[in-house]
């Protein structure tokens, strides 16, 4: 931050990250929700209840909550709009379907896929929704972010779409490589990419060569990083313990 017009305020800080929310952490938080809504659904056994319905209903009330947010320019401090369940509550129930759906191991043997899934995991449907995104974009109706209405129905499709395609499908090598270091990417690399705008400058380079040094410099940097940490208990906690893929 010292390198920007921001200025640098221990508690303002402070106040930003532990009580706002105001950092890219803020994923963390929701992920201890995810952990608090399973114990929640184990410890009521409510597998018992068909998750389909409640799938339903979540996208409606995710795309509701998103919606209502930016038409009334609510903007609370920090990540505070990000990280209130309402606005990620369909993953949940989408994972339980998936569970419920697609077996972990290639031989297990699960319910039969109900008419609607075997529908919808048509790649005809992804494929049209994704016609009527690039029409609307170029209308310049939408805002790309990942809290906007119309990622939560392009999500759910390609989610299931990618589940027929790869189930029982082994994940090559370097993608479980990547994996078992993506929390440590996940919270390095910003850091990666401040150190690369302060030492190159984001005008030194043509565009695509800028954006090249920017992956392979966070990409690196941040499996590094994980790695030396991880040989300490107190390193793997502070910045990311590697993930036994």
């Amino acid at each position: 931050m010292s390198g920007s017009d921001d200025a640098v305020g221990f508690l303002a800080n402070a106040r930003s990250y532990f009580i706002y929310a105001g950092w890219h952490g803020y994923f963390l938080i929701i992920a201890m929700q995810f952990y608090a809504a399973y114990w929640a659904f184990t410890r009521w056994q409510l597998w018992r209840v068909n998750p389909v319905p409640w799938l339903w209903v979540a996208c409606v009330v995710s795309m509701a909550y998103w919606g209502l947010a930016y038409w009334f320019q609510v903007e609370p401090p920090g990540y505070l709009l990000w990280i209130a369940p309402l606005g990620w509550v369909y993953l949940f129930f989408l994972a339980l379907v998936l569970v419920r759906y697609y077996p972990l191991a290639p031989r297990a043997v699960l319910q039969e896929r109900p008419v609607w899934l075997q529908t919808l995991s048509q790649s005809r449907w992804l494929w049209g929704w994704v016609a009527l995104i690039v029409m609307a974009t170029f209308a310049h109706w939408l805002a790309f972010s990942s809290k906007e209405v119309w990622v939560i129905p392009f999500f759910v499709l390609f989610v299931l779409v990618t589940m027929r395609r790869l189930k029982g499908r082994r994940a090559p090598g370097w993608v479980r490589y990547i994996n078992a270091y993506s929390f440590g990417i996940y919270l390095a690399h910003p850091m990666f990419f401040a150190i690369t705008d302060t030492l190159v400058g984001v005008e030194t380079l043509p565009l695509v060569l800028y954006a090249l040094l920017l992956i392979v410099v966070a990409s690196v940097g941040s499996v590094l990083l994980n790695k030396a940490v991880n040989t300490t208990t107190w390193g793997a906690m502070l910045f990311g313990k590697r993930l036994k893929v």
